[in-house]
């Protein structure tokens, strides 16, 4: 969040807004505080000092963005049970789809298979290599 956001604003990023009802929601990106990748109100910056948000508010706050971001990934990947996708192979057991969504497949690393969706858990799309 913003520095100095307030919970009514707060209310409208993780509302009605990215609540799942348009088609085409994705995860949503949520940075911890004092992440070395997302300091905008780090220690001795000028928003830091502007930032009267308490710590508790903020983490709660991004504990209830993450547990919609995980609710709409698992919502996605439920829409694609029995579908057929092209997936990218990167790793041993892992791929991603055209949609970057995490598909769980055996096959080669490197491989541009087609897989089915078979099944969901929490890691992605369990599939079998069609």
């Amino acid at each position: 969040m913003i520095p100095g956001t307030t919970e009514s604003s707060a209310e409208g990023t993780d509302g009605h807004r990215l609540t799942g009802r348009r088609p085409g929601d994705r995860r949503i990106r949520v940075a911890r505080p004092l992440s070395p990748y997302f300091r905008y109100a780090g220690p001795g910056t000028v928003t830091a000092a502007q930032d009267r948000i308490p710590p508790g508010v903020k983490k709660e706050r991004g504990a209830r963005l993450r547990d919609l971001s995980r609710e709409l990934s698992a919502r996605r990947w439920q829409a694609k049970l029995g579908l057929t996708e092209q997936v990218l192979v990167d790793r041993p057991g892992r791929g991603y789809g055209d949609d970057y969504s995490p598909w769980l497949v055996d096959a080669p690393v490197g491989a541009l298979v087609r897989a089915r969706a078979t099944g969901v858990s929490e890691e992605g799309i369990r599939a079998e290599a069609a």
